[in-house]
Order: structure tokens, then C-alpha cells, then sequence
């Protein structure tokens, strides 16, 4: 399994003083059924056909993530940094990101949810 790095013990002392309670909007969307992962709660990640990157969450859900071909040595990563390009602490289907691995930066999507079926659909090289 490939080590995840997600943030610096620096960064985590300040993001903890500095981060909102969760508000009423967040709790109405998570109802609304919103797909959502918290990125610092990633279990491992795998790079897909050069333009996905698949995540597993601690809860055991996948999800693909598009536009990863701008860092191209994602799949030679050991480690990923993903960071929500809007405040909060979530990530849901359809939100932007930031992706840091292997040196470089790029934007991200979070595509998709992808259910049982298509996690085992996938190639297995894939499947994070």
C-alpha cells in the first residue's frame, strides 16, 4: 500500500485553530445525499488511465478524480496532498481541487463515486 502524505504537522496546527464548526448548510448537504470524502482521511490512491486518479477513504469508499494527467508522475507518487479549492474540510462529487504529488500542483475534479461494481470493474492495477 502506498504511503499518503497529506500535510505537514505545521500545517495541521494551523488549519485546527483556524477551521469553522460545521454549519447547517454542510449538514443539509450531506443529507441532500452528497457524495463526500474528507481528504485527510485517505486510505490509499492509485493513478488510473492518465487522466483519473482513484482515492479509497477511510470508510472504504473509491472515488475517481479527473484532470490528473497535469501531474504526470502521479502514478510514481508514494504520496498525495489533495486540498479542497473552496473552504471546508470535504470534498464531494463535482468539487474542485488541488493535487500535489511528485513535485508538482494541478487542478483536480472529484468525477465520481463509484459504487462496488465499478471499483471491481476496474483494472486491478487501478483499484486503489
Amino acid at each position: 500500500m502506498r504511503a499518503l502524505l497529506f500535510l505537514t504537522a505545521a500545517a495541521l496546527a494551523g488549519a485546527a485553530g483556524c477551521a469553522p464548526p460545521p454549519t447547517a448548510s454542510a449538514n443539509v448537504q450531506a443529507e441532500a445525499g452528497r457524495q463526500c470524502f474528507r481528504p485527510d482521511r485517505l486510505r490509499n490512491f492509485r493513478a488510473g488511465n492518465g487522466q483519473t486518479l482513484y482515492v479509497r477513504s477511510n470508510d472504504n469508499r473509491v472515488f475517481a478524480l479527473s484532470g490528473a494527467g497535469g501531474c504526470w508522475d502521479v502514478g510514481q507518487a508514494t504520496g498525495i496532498v489533495l486540498t479542497p479549492a473552496t473552504p471546508g474540510s470535504e470534498l464531494c462529487v463535482g468539487d474542485p481541487a488541488r493535487l500535489a504529488a511528485a513535485g508538482r500542483t494541478c487542478q483536480v475534479r472529484v468525477q465520481a463515486a463509484l459504487s462496488e461494481e465499478e471499483v471491481a470493474a476496474l483494472p486491478r492495477t487501478d483499484r486503489p
